[in-house]
């Protein structure tokens, strides 16, 4: 039996024998907030927990903010497309959670909301 399929067996061996010892680690109702945006709103970072565990707000802030520019441009000199500056940012993003050996999941989308 593969391996891949022999650790597939047993994560529902201990679903069926032992969920109400374990409980639920995960739930389908999703997490939701509103936030009155703001005119000084620059963007917005949706980041899931493999983002945020190991990287603070303040760090990806201002990350962003370096990879977009004063003028909502990239500081970067390479003009691959109009959307470089949040791309470059999200990847940066998702970089820094993989060096600091994030545990979890790691996606980042980041939106310019000077656009």
């Amino acid at each position: 039996m593969p391996f891949s399929l022999l650790k597939l067996l047993i994560v529902f061996f201990v679903l069926i024998f032992y969920e109400d010892e374990i409980g639920f680690w995960a739930t389908s109702e999703p997490d939701i907030s509103v936030t009155k945006r703001e005119s000084r709103d620059e963007c917005i970072i949706l980041g899931s927990n493999g983002l945020w565990d190991v990287v603070s707000g303040d760090t990806a802030s201002k990350t962003v903010h370096q990879c977009l520019g004063e003028n909502g441009n990239s500081s970067v000199e390479l003009r691959i497309d109009t959307d470089v500056g949040t791309k470059l940012a999200a990847t940066l993003l998702a970089r820094l959670a993989l060096g600091r050996r994030s545990a979890d999941n790691i996606s980042v989308i980041v939106v310019d909301l000077r656009k």
